[in-house]
Protein backbone atom coordinates (compact mmCIF):
# COMPACT_ATOMS: atom_id res chain seq x y z
CA UNK A 1 0.00 0.00 0.00
CA UNK A 2 2.96 2.11 0.87
CA UNK A 3 4.21 1.59 -2.43
CA UNK A 4 1.21 2.43 -4.19
CA UNK A 5 0.80 5.55 -2.36
CA UNK A 6 4.45 6.76 -3.02
CA UNK A 7 3.98 6.23 -7.03
CA UNK A 8 1.17 8.69 -6.87
CA UNK A 9 3.15 11.39 -5.28
CA UNK A 10 5.80 10.68 -7.72
CA UNK A 11 3.35 10.40 -10.78
CA UNK A 12 1.68 13.86 -9.72
CA UNK A 13 -1.45 11.75 -9.63
CA UNK A 14 -2.62 14.28 -6.58
CA UNK A 15 -1.31 15.95 -3.60
CA UNK A 16 -0.34 14.28 -0.74
CA UNK A 17 -3.69 14.21 1.43
CA UNK A 18 -5.38 12.78 -2.02
CA UNK A 19 -2.70 10.54 -2.02
CA UNK A 20 -3.59 9.41 1.68
CA UNK A 21 -7.12 9.31 1.41
CA UNK A 22 -6.90 6.83 -1.62
CA UNK A 23 -4.27 4.99 0.41
CA UNK A 24 -6.48 4.93 3.66
CA UNK A 25 -10.22 4.23 2.26
CA UNK A 26 -9.41 3.76 -1.37
CA UNK A 27 -10.98 6.82 -2.93
CA UNK A 28 -8.91 10.21 -3.39
CA UNK A 29 -12.23 11.85 -3.12
CA UNK A 30 -12.72 11.01 1.05
CA UNK A 31 -10.84 13.91 1.87
CA UNK A 32 -12.24 17.61 3.35
CA UNK A 33 -10.28 20.27 4.10
CA UNK A 34 -10.51 23.06 6.63
CA UNK A 35 -8.63 26.16 6.36
CA UNK A 36 -8.23 27.44 9.70
CA UNK A 37 -7.43 30.93 8.47
CA UNK A 38 -10.82 31.56 7.77
CA UNK A 39 -11.84 30.92 11.76
CA UNK A 40 -9.95 33.26 13.26
CA UNK A 41 -12.72 35.11 15.31
CA UNK A 42 -14.06 33.41 18.28
CA UNK A 43 -17.15 33.15 17.06
CA UNK A 44 -16.04 31.39 13.96
CA UNK A 45 -15.73 28.09 15.43
CA UNK A 46 -19.92 28.01 15.53
CA UNK A 47 -19.57 27.35 11.64
CA UNK A 48 -17.62 23.69 12.81
CA UNK A 49 -20.28 22.81 15.21
CA UNK A 50 -23.55 24.59 14.54
CA UNK A 51 -24.43 27.77 16.04
CA UNK A 52 -26.16 27.44 19.24
CA UNK A 53 -30.34 27.61 19.80
CA UNK A 54 -31.88 30.95 18.76
CA UNK A 55 -28.45 31.82 16.55
CA UNK A 56 -28.73 32.38 13.16
CA UNK A 57 -28.08 29.41 11.22
CA UNK A 58 -29.01 27.05 14.17
CA UNK A 59 -31.13 24.63 11.63
CA UNK A 60 -28.08 24.08 9.54
CA UNK A 61 -25.80 22.12 11.54
CA UNK A 62 -22.08 22.52 11.73
CA UNK A 63 -19.79 22.04 8.78
CA UNK A 64 -17.59 19.61 10.44
CA UNK A 65 -20.02 17.70 12.06
CA UNK A 66 -22.43 17.29 9.50
CA UNK A 67 -19.74 16.14 6.99
CA UNK A 68 -18.32 13.31 9.55
CA UNK A 69 -22.56 12.36 10.07
CA UNK A 70 -22.64 12.00 6.03
CA UNK A 71 -19.11 10.44 5.62
CA UNK A 72 -17.62 8.75 8.54
CA UNK A 73 -14.94 7.38 6.19
CA UNK A 74 -12.85 10.12 5.64
CA UNK A 75 -9.23 11.75 6.02
CA UNK A 76 -10.07 15.65 7.51
CA UNK A 77 -7.38 18.05 7.24
CA UNK A 78 -7.24 20.93 9.27
CA UNK A 79 -4.56 22.86 7.42
CA UNK A 80 -2.51 25.89 9.53
CA UNK A 81 -4.38 25.70 12.94
CA UNK A 82 -1.92 27.95 14.42
CA UNK A 83 -4.09 30.84 12.73
CA UNK A 84 -7.61 29.85 14.17
CA UNK A 85 -9.17 31.57 17.15
CA UNK A 86 -7.75 29.51 20.67
CA UNK A 87 -11.67 28.68 20.87
CA UNK A 88 -11.56 27.10 17.80
CA UNK A 89 -8.87 24.85 18.32
CA UNK A 90 -10.24 23.72 22.12
CA UNK A 91 -13.27 22.44 20.08
CA UNK A 92 -11.04 19.42 18.80
CA UNK A 93 -10.05 18.64 22.34
CA UNK A 94 -13.43 16.97 22.69
CA UNK A 95 -12.49 15.03 19.22
CA UNK A 96 -8.80 13.68 20.60
CA UNK A 97 -10.09 13.14 23.60
CA UNK A 98 -12.94 11.15 23.28
CA UNK A 99 -13.24 10.97 19.66
CA UNK A 100 -17.19 12.80 19.40
CA UNK A 101 -18.14 16.01 19.31
CA UNK A 102 -21.83 17.45 19.68
CA UNK A 103 -22.94 20.26 17.57
CA UNK A 104 -25.70 22.74 18.23
CA UNK A 105 -28.50 20.96 17.99
CA UNK A 106 -27.32 17.38 19.76
CA UNK A 107 -26.20 15.70 17.68
CA UNK A 108 -23.27 13.65 18.37
CA UNK A 109 -20.94 12.92 15.30
CA UNK A 110 -18.28 10.30 16.29
CA UNK A 111 -14.41 10.60 14.67
CA UNK A 112 -13.54 6.73 15.11
CA UNK A 113 -13.18 6.34 11.52
CA UNK A 114 -11.80 9.17 10.73
CA UNK A 115 -8.23 9.84 9.71
CA UNK A 116 -7.19 13.80 11.46
CA UNK A 117 -4.33 15.65 10.17
CA UNK A 118 -3.81 19.01 11.74
CA UNK A 119 -0.94 21.18 9.76
CA UNK A 120 1.08 23.79 10.83
CA UNK A 121 3.80 26.06 9.87
CA UNK A 122 4.94 27.17 13.58
CA UNK A 123 8.41 27.93 14.09
CA UNK A 124 9.42 28.76 10.12
CA UNK A 125 10.62 31.82 11.29
CA UNK A 126 12.78 30.56 13.89
CA UNK A 127 14.34 27.86 11.18
CA UNK A 128 14.33 31.50 8.83
CA UNK A 129 16.78 33.05 11.65
CA UNK A 130 18.35 30.05 12.35
CA UNK A 131 19.68 29.87 8.49
CA UNK A 132 20.34 33.50 8.93
CA UNK A 133 22.69 33.29 11.71
CA UNK A 134 24.71 30.76 10.21
CA UNK A 135 24.12 30.80 6.21
CA UNK A 136 26.86 28.58 5.35
CA UNK A 137 26.13 25.55 8.33
CA UNK A 138 22.95 23.48 7.40
CA UNK A 139 20.85 22.18 10.98
CA UNK A 140 20.71 18.65 11.27
CA UNK A 141 17.14 17.23 11.18
CA UNK A 142 17.31 16.73 15.34
CA UNK A 143 18.26 20.57 15.42
CA UNK A 144 15.25 21.44 12.78
CA UNK A 145 13.17 19.35 14.52
CA UNK A 146 14.04 21.28 18.25
CA UNK A 147 13.57 24.33 16.95
CA UNK A 148 9.72 23.73 15.59
CA UNK A 149 8.66 21.17 18.56
CA UNK A 150 9.71 24.49 20.85
CA UNK A 151 7.93 27.02 18.82
CA UNK A 152 4.73 24.20 19.23
CA UNK A 153 5.13 24.01 23.15
CA UNK A 154 5.30 27.39 23.55
CA UNK A 155 2.44 28.15 21.23
CA UNK A 156 0.40 26.11 23.28
CA UNK A 157 1.56 26.60 26.78
CA UNK A 158 2.30 30.58 26.27
CA UNK A 159 0.54 31.97 23.77
CA UNK A 160 -2.48 30.66 24.64
CA UNK A 161 -1.96 29.51 28.05
CA UNK A 162 -3.38 25.91 27.38
CA UNK A 163 -1.24 23.12 28.14
CA UNK A 164 -3.43 20.52 28.33
CA UNK A 165 -5.03 21.21 25.00
CA UNK A 166 -1.19 20.43 23.77
CA UNK A 167 -1.09 17.61 25.63
CA UNK A 168 -3.98 16.35 23.67
CA UNK A 169 -1.81 15.87 20.99
CA UNK A 170 0.68 13.85 22.63
CA UNK A 171 3.92 12.80 20.69
CA UNK A 172 1.72 12.43 17.65
CA UNK A 173 3.36 15.13 15.74
CA UNK A 174 5.68 15.11 12.59
CA UNK A 175 8.51 17.74 11.94
CA UNK A 176 8.93 16.85 7.82
CA UNK A 177 12.62 17.96 7.20
CA UNK A 178 13.32 21.33 5.34
CA UNK A 179 14.12 20.88 1.15
CA UNK A 180 17.91 20.15 1.09
CA UNK A 181 19.93 21.59 -1.87
CA UNK A 182 20.08 18.10 -3.73
CA UNK A 183 16.62 17.70 -3.64
CA UNK A 184 15.88 21.11 -5.38
CA UNK A 185 16.86 19.24 -9.07
CA UNK A 186 14.04 16.66 -8.32
CA UNK A 187 11.86 19.19 -7.58
CA UNK A 188 12.66 21.58 -10.73
CA UNK A 189 12.38 18.82 -13.26
CA UNK A 190 8.40 17.92 -11.92
CA UNK A 191 7.49 21.11 -12.48
CA UNK A 192 9.41 22.03 -15.73
CA UNK A 193 8.24 18.51 -17.57
CA UNK A 194 4.48 19.63 -16.64
CA UNK A 195 5.56 23.22 -18.40
CA UNK A 196 6.71 21.08 -21.37
CA UNK A 197 3.33 19.08 -21.36
CA UNK A 198 1.29 22.10 -20.93
CA UNK A 199 2.61 23.58 -23.99
CA UNK A 200 2.83 20.55 -26.57
CA UNK A 201 -1.09 20.07 -25.17
CA UNK A 202 -2.17 23.39 -25.37
CA UNK A 203 0.03 24.92 -28.11
CA UNK A 204 1.68 22.36 -29.62
CA UNK A 205 5.14 23.87 -28.49
CA UNK A 206 8.21 21.70 -28.30
CA UNK A 207 10.19 23.25 -25.34
CA UNK A 208 13.87 21.85 -25.03
CA UNK A 209 14.83 23.12 -21.52
CA UNK A 210 18.89 23.22 -20.48
CA UNK A 211 18.06 21.93 -17.20
CA UNK A 212 21.57 22.33 -16.00
CA UNK A 213 21.27 25.51 -16.37
CA UNK A 214 18.28 26.46 -15.16
CA UNK A 215 18.71 24.12 -12.02
CA UNK A 216 21.88 25.76 -11.09
CA UNK A 217 19.73 28.71 -11.08
CA UNK A 218 17.19 27.51 -8.59
CA UNK A 219 19.54 25.53 -6.77
CA UNK A 220 21.47 28.90 -6.06
CA UNK A 221 18.01 30.42 -4.86
CA UNK A 222 17.03 28.01 -2.77
CA UNK A 223 20.50 28.47 -0.76
CA UNK A 224 18.90 31.83 0.38
CA UNK A 225 17.47 31.71 4.37
CA UNK A 226 13.24 32.46 3.72
CA UNK A 227 13.32 30.73 0.44
CA UNK A 228 14.66 27.40 1.79
CA UNK A 229 12.27 27.82 4.74
CA UNK A 230 9.34 28.07 2.66
CA UNK A 231 10.04 24.52 0.27
CA UNK A 232 9.03 23.13 -2.64
CA UNK A 233 6.16 25.80 -2.63
CA UNK A 234 9.02 28.27 -3.02
CA UNK A 235 10.40 26.47 -5.95
CA UNK A 236 7.02 26.42 -7.91
CA UNK A 237 6.91 30.37 -7.53
CA UNK A 238 10.43 30.95 -8.47
CA UNK A 239 9.86 28.52 -11.40
CA UNK A 240 6.11 30.85 -12.03
CA UNK A 241 8.20 33.88 -11.76
CA UNK A 242 11.43 33.24 -13.80
CA UNK A 243 10.11 31.06 -16.37
CA UNK A 244 6.35 30.75 -16.83
CA UNK A 245 5.79 34.27 -16.89
CA UNK A 246 8.94 35.07 -19.37
CA UNK A 247 7.48 32.36 -21.40
CA UNK A 248 4.15 33.91 -21.10
CA UNK A 249 5.32 37.06 -22.34
CA UNK A 250 7.27 36.33 -25.09
CA UNK A 251 4.89 33.89 -26.30
CA UNK A 252 1.64 36.81 -26.58
CA UNK A 253 5.00 38.70 -28.16
CA UNK A 254 6.23 36.63 -30.75
CA UNK A 255 3.47 34.52 -31.64
CA UNK A 256 5.58 31.71 -32.68
CA UNK A 257 3.69 29.02 -35.15
CA UNK A 258 2.10 26.30 -33.86
CA UNK A 259 4.69 23.32 -33.59
CA UNK A 260 7.37 25.71 -32.95
CA UNK A 261 10.55 24.76 -31.05
CA UNK A 262 11.79 26.83 -28.28
CA UNK A 263 15.32 26.30 -26.13
CA UNK A 264 15.03 27.66 -22.67
CA UNK A 265 18.13 28.11 -20.94
CA UNK A 266 19.41 30.36 -17.75
CA UNK A 267 23.40 31.36 -18.59
CA UNK A 268 25.34 30.86 -15.82
CA UNK A 269 25.50 34.41 -13.36
CA UNK A 270 22.46 35.63 -15.39
CA UNK A 271 19.25 36.38 -13.36
CA UNK A 272 16.68 36.12 -16.77
CA UNK A 273 15.92 33.47 -19.06
CA UNK A 274 17.10 33.16 -22.33
CA UNK A 275 14.29 32.04 -25.14
CA UNK A 276 15.23 31.69 -28.67
CA UNK A 277 13.31 29.65 -31.31
CA UNK A 278 14.78 27.43 -33.86
CA UNK A 279 13.42 25.57 -36.62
Amino acid sequence: NYRQFEEKMRSRICTAPKALAELVFGDEDRLRVFDMTEYRSEESGNRLTGAPPSYVGYGEGGQLTNHVLAEPFSIILFDEIEKAHQSVNEKFMGILEEGRLTDGQGKTAYFDQCMLVFTSNMGADRLVARLEAQPDQQPSYDELRAIFMEAVDEHFTKKWGRPELRARYGDNIIVFDMLRPELVGHICCKFLDQLCDNAQRRRQLELRIDRDSIITYFTRRMREPRNQAEGGRRVRELIKTAVVRPLNDYLFAQKPALGSRLHLSIPGGDERISIRRSD
